[in-house]
C-alpha cells in the first residue's frame, strides 16, 4: 500500500516517524509535506505574538501537491492540515480567524481543491482532524490564539462537515483524538509516548506508535481489506 502524506510540517513529522513495512502486504509511506505551508495562502498572519508574510512556497501548494501525487502514485493520500489555518490572518484586509463565516467560507473553498487534486489520479483520500497545540506560553501566561483548543475544536468541526457534505469518498482519522489521550486540550505524552518535541511536531517514537491504530484505517480507505 502506497501512502503519501501530505501537509504543513506536522504532516512531514508525522510521515518521518511512520515505518515503512516491507512485503506484498506493507506499506510504503511517501513525505509530502511543506514545512510552514497549509492550504491557506492569505498574508499577514499572526504567530506566536508576531505578525508574519505567507513564505512565497506557500503560495505553490497545490502546484507541489500534483507533483508529489504524479511522482508518488500512492493508493491512499493522507492530508494533516490545520496548524496555519487556525491562526489570525487577513481576509480582505480584515482580522480573522476560524468561525468567522467569509473565513470559514474560504476555508471550505480550500478544502474543496485540497480534495480534488488529491483524488485527482485516483487515489483514496484521508483527512486527519488537527491535534491539539501548546507552542508556549505567552508571556503573561496565557495560551496564544493559535493554541486555543476551542480553535482546533472550531477547524475539526468544519474538517468533518466539509467531508461528510462534499467529500465523496473521502475518509476522517481522528488524529486529535487519538493524540489528547481523553482530554479536550494538548497533552504531550500518550501511553509513555513522548508525542510532539515543541508542542506541534511529531517525535520518531509518535509515529511508531501511531502506525497500528493508522494502517488499518488507511487500508480500508484503500480497498485493501
Amino acid at each position: 500500500m502506497r501512502v503519501l502524506a501530505l501537509g504543513d510540517s506536522v504532516a512531514a513529522t508525522i510521515a518521518q516517524g511512520l515505518p515503512d513495512i516491507p512485503g506484498r502486504r506493507g506499506v510504503r509511506i511517501s513525505n509530502g509535506g511543506t514545512i510552514g505551508c497549509g492550504i491557506t495562502t492569505l498574508s499577514p498572519y499572526r504567530y506566536f505574538g508576531a505578525t508574519e508574510r505567507r513564505a512565497r512556497r506557500c503560495y505553490a501548494w497545490q502546484r507541489t501537491w500534483r507533483r508529489q501525487l504524479r511522482a508518488h502514485r500512492p493508493d491512499v493520500t493522507l492530508i494533516v492540515v490545520g496548524r496555519w489555518e487556525v491562526t489570525d490572518q487577513q481576509l480582505r484586509k480584515r482580522w480573522v480567524h476560524i468561525g468567522d463565516r467569509s473565513y470559514d467560507d474560504y476555508l471550505r473553498r480550500r478544502l474543496r481543491v485540497a480534495f480534488g487534486i488529491a483524488s485527482s489520479t485516483g487515489s483514496a483520500v484521508v483527512f486527519a482532524t488537527t491535534p491539539y497545540y501548546h507552542r508556549g506560553d505567552r508571556p503573561d501566561g496565557g495560551t496564544w490564539p493559535e493554541d486555543q483548543p476551542r480553535r482546533v475544536g472550531a477547524f475539526n468541526r468544519l474538517l468533518r462537515a466539509f467531508v461528510a457534505s462534499e467529500a465523496r469518498g473521502a475518509s476522517v482519522v481522528d488524529l486529535n483524538r487519538r493524540t489528547a489521550g481523553g482530554a479536550h486540550h494538548y497533552v504531550a505524552r500518550v501511553d509513555g509516548v513522548l508525542l510532539r518535541y515543541d508542542g506541534v511536531h511529531f517525535t520518531p517514537e509518535a509515529g511508531r506508535w501511531l502506525a497500528p491504530w493508522l494502517y488499518p484505517q488507511l487500508a480500508r480507505a484503500a480497498g485493501r481489506t
